[in-house]
């Protein structure tokens, strides 16, 4: 069983993969949060920008984040409640099956148990998922990440539709 704690340190695992990934492919990547540094309790965020410096302040960022602070430190106890919350599913949504084949690959590389999602599967798992737009339709979960590509697709705004609501409790998009 997930733990929210567990699935947000899996979530900037997993973030931080992506931004490396694109990185490396030359795409420029960006950071938007609502989470707050640990230290100095403000919002965290970083332009669009490539190359490895670009990446060595991302992974500063995502290791100083608190996901449990929200842009002011809160001062009552609703966190206490908040943190007892449970996540069993989440699914990295892409726009094409070689895309969510390339995700998962890159998960499984890092160590991410991660479960592969396409036309031949029937059975559905808890945990983390990959798969696509077209065949998440229909399936729910926790926590979603949308992996939005550059390239153009006639279908892109279907598919962010669809792969938007798909997500029960939280939506991350990430962009080429």
């Amino acid at each position: 069983m997930l733990t929210y704690d567990s699935v947000n340190e899996e979530a900037i695992s997993l973030a931080a993969s992506v931004a490396e990934e694109f990185i490396r492919q030359g795409i420029n990547v960006s950071l938007i949060s609502n989470a707050c540094d640990v230290d100095t309790k403000e919002a965290v965020g970083i332009r669009e920008g490539a190359g490895v410096g670009h990446l060595g302040s991302i992974n500063t960022v995502l290791a100083r984040m608190d996901l449990k602070l929200e842009k002011e430190e809160k001062t009552d106890h609703t966190d206490d409640v908040v943190n007892e919350e449970v996540y069993e599913t989440a699914a990295v949504i892409a726009m094409t099956e070689e895309e969510a084949s390339d995700i998962y690959r890159l998960l499984e590389n890092r160590g991410i148990s991660a479960f592969y999602v396409d036309r031949d599967t029937s059975v559905f798992h808890k945990g983390l998922t990959v798969t696509t737009y077209y065949l998440a339709k229909g399936l729910e979960f926790d926590q979603v990440f949308v992996v939005k590509s550059k390239k153009e697709n006639p279908f892109e705004k279907q598919a962010l539709y669809i792969s938007a609501t798909r997500a029960l409790h939280e939506l991350y998009v990430y962009e080429e």
